[in-house]
C-alpha cells in the first residue's frame, strides 16, 4: 500500500510485485474549488509499467469524464506516454503521442471559476491553445501555454483595455 505525501492530492496504490512483474490498482483525488477523481489499474515488468484507467473533473451538478493511459518506460516521464480522451457537452479533449487536440466552450461556474472559458488547440501539446475568457466585466482572449504555464491575454474589462 502506497500513500501519497507532499503531492498535491490524494493518492493511494497497492500493487503485488513478484520478481520482475508488478500489477495492481491506483486512486487519485484533488480538491481545489473542484475535484478531480481518476482510477485505474498498472500493470508490467519493471522498468516498464502500462497504466489505465478512468476520471472526472467535478464541480456542483456537472461532470467532465475522461479516460486516460499512461506507458513508463523507465527514466524521465514524457507527456509523449500520456494518452487522454474525454467528451461531452461543450468539450472534447484528446492527446495522443504528444498531440493535443482540444475543443472548449463551457461556462466553469459548477467547477469554482465564474467565467466562460472557451478554447482550441490542434497540434504538439507544448504549443499554445487559443483561449477567450467571457465575463460580465468583461472578456480578454489570446494565448495560453500549458508548459511552463503562461499567458498572452488582451481585451477589455471594466471597460478599460488590458493586455
Amino acid at each position: 500500500l502506497l500513500e501519497g505525501k507532499e503531492l498535491p492530492g490524494e493518492v493511494w496504490a497497492e500493487g503485488t510485485l513478484e520478481g520482475l512483474s508488478l500489477s495492481g490498482r491506483a486512486r487519485y483525488q484533488l480538491e481545489r474549488g473542484l475535484r478531480l477523481e481518476a482510477q485505474g489499474v498498472f500493470q508490467g515488468r519493471l522498468p516498464e509499467v502500462f497504466l489505465e484507467g478512468q476520471g472526472s473533473l467535478l464541480g456542483e451538478g456537472e461532470a467532465l469524464p475522461f479516460r486516460f493511459a499512461y506507458r513508463y518506460r523507465g527514466g524521465a516521464l514524457p507527456v509523449e506516454g500520456l494518452s487522454l480522451a474525454g467528451e461531452g457537452e461543450g468539450y472534447r479533449i484528446s492527446l495522443k503521442e504528444g498531440h493535443l487536440s482540444l475543443d472548449l466552450d463551457k461556462d466553469l461556474t459548477p467547477f469554482g471559476f465564474p467565467v466562460r472559458l472557451w478554447a482550441q488547440a490542434e497540434g504538439p501539446w507544448q504549443e499554445a491553445l487559443q483561449v477567450r475568457l467571457e465575463r460580465p466585466e468583461g472578456e480578454v482572449s489570446g494565448r495560453v501555454w500549458l508548459w511552463p504555464l503562461r499567458a498572452e491575454l488582451q481585451g477589455e474589462v471594466l471597460g478599460e483595455r488590458v493586455g
